[in-house]
């Protein structure tokens, strides 16, 4: 093996460390009032569909959380392929 494979094999593994940290940081980096919803939560009793973080004051308001909605959901979706 030569010197020049074993140079661009850590190389490589270098480069594709410090591309995995920088995308890492740059996630978490992210605020997550940002996150959008743009599907519809089955477990949260909203008529439109989104999600409660879509609300101005969504921490300070208690959460809703509907077991049957997303049992409902889940059975509609592996029995009858609904959204498929």
């Amino acid at each position: 093996m030569s010197w020049l494979t074993i140079f661009f094999g850590w190389f490589s593994v270098f480069i594709f460390l410090l591309v995995a940290a920088y995308r890492i940081f740059r996630l978490a980096a992210m605020p997550l009032h940002l996150r959008w919803e743009l599907y519809p939560v089955a477990h949260e009793p909203r008529p439109s569909g989104g999600s409660y973080m879509e609300e101005v004051d969504y921490v300070q308001k208690p959460r809703h959380f509907v077991l049957f909605g997303e049992i409902k959901e889940l059975l509609s979706e592996v029995f009858i392929l609904k959204r498929v």
